[in-house]
């Protein structure tokens, strides 16, 4: 279990950091996904870039990931839903 902070101002970059008391609630686990073709083909730097893909996933449960949303805010989203849809909010690139 992790957190992800600003370097700059020590904040915890979590959806739930104002809602939430619980401390970790402002932590994620890392999950790898396995690397496959449709995620390659959506990675404009998979041929120059050896990186990896990962979901941050909340201790309250094993299908709320973090997630860069619409309006380019962090929040959350089923980590499941989003591999199926395709949206791709819930995907990291972690180096490899």
């Amino acid at each position: 279990m992790f957190a992800i902070r600003s370097l700059e101002t020590g904040i915890s970059l979590s959806p739930f950091r104002k809602t939430s008391k619980r401390l970790e609630d402002q932590n994620w686990f890392l999950k790898e996904i396995v690397t496959n073709d449709e995620l390659k083909a959506r990675d404009m730097h998979a041929k120059d870039l050896p990186f990896g893909y990962v979901q941050f996933i909340s201790p309250r449960g094993d299908d709320i990931c973090l997630a860069v949303l619409s309006e380019k805010s962090f929040g959350t989203k089923s980590c499941k839903q989003d591999l199926q849809d395709g949206t791709m909010q819930t995907i990291f690139l972690s180096y490899q």
